[in-house]
């Protein structure tokens, strides 16, 4: 079940938020990256 796109870009920025004051920008720049590809192939098929 997917949330709308505007829904999970709001969980996202508060994600990246919360680890950015942690110091893991980077790692989540590489999840947002890999979870966008499996959101966008879920959602073509």
């Amino acid at each position: 079940m997917l949330h709308s796109v505007s829904e999970l870009e709001g969980d996202w920025e508060e994600i990246l938020k919360r680890r950015s004051k942690n110091g893991t920008a980077s790692v989540s720049r590489r999840m947002r990256r890999r979870a966008t590809r499996e959101y966008a192939g879920r959602t073509s098929s």
